[in-house]
């Protein structure tokens, strides 16, 4: 991070870079997803301790040339799932005390529950193990009313039958479906979090103060 033959820090504070993406071989121990500056925070990966001169904070990603685009997706859907983790003050299966949780939420984790959310990176809303993508059962979900959000309906009344086909029993294109129903509405919601989660996403400093 130090090294001024990359300037790093310098280059972001002057806008030059956004982000950094560094693309590496098998077993060079990068993280997936890890951030520098102040207030860094649990990306998927730990944060830096000290902030090397960034002034906000700098999304690092870590991947891998063997692997491909899918696997790459799916690192930034665990970025996106510690992002909203940080907006919210936590997720955890089996509740629903803020939307957050409610979008993630699987019926298969989440015993008190008759129905599923959108699922999470690793479960989809049918799932009955990790990385499951291609599961034929039906399950009732509510993900489709995240289309309305903030405005949600009562899930009961909301949940539709679903299968892998909504997402073509693919691992890369469950991705895709779940990035497709992440909120990206204007204005604030009643939680005073931002209706737009991108927004979050593309700016983790905006996490540390996500009602300002």
């Amino acid at each position: 991070m130090d090294n001024p033959q990359f300037d790093i820090c310098g280059k972001f504070n002057r806008g030059e870079i956004d982000e950094l993406w560094m693309y590496g071989g098998p077993y060079f121990g990068f993280y997936e997803a890890r951030l520098v500056g102040p207030g860094a925070y649990m990306f998927n990966g730990p944060p830096m301790m000290q902030t090397h001169n960034c002034n906000k904070l700098l999304p690092i990603m870590g991947l891998n040339y063997e692997r491909g685009v899918q696997e790459a997706l799916h690192a930034f859907g665990h970025r996106a799932e510690a992002t909203l983790t940080q907006v919210y003050g936590g997720w955890q299966q089996n509740r629903t005390a803020h939307s957050w949780d409610r979008f993630a939420l699987v019926q298969f984790q989440s015993p008190a529950y008759s129905y599923s959310g959108c699922g999470n990176i690793h479960y989809a809303p049918n799932s009955t193990m990790e990385y499951e993508y291609d599961n034929p059962a039906t399950v009732l979900t509510n993900c489709e009313d995240f289309r309305n959000y903030p405005e949600l309906n009562d899930p009961i009344l909301a949940a539709e039958p679903v299968t892998c086909t909504a997402w073509n029993c693919h691992h890369m294109d469950y991705l895709l479906y779940w990035f497709d129903h992440l909120p990206s509405y204007a204005q604030c919601g009643p939680d005073a979090v931002a209706n737009n989660w991108w927004s979050y996403f593309v700016d983790p400093s905006l996490a540390l103060y996500p009602a300002l």
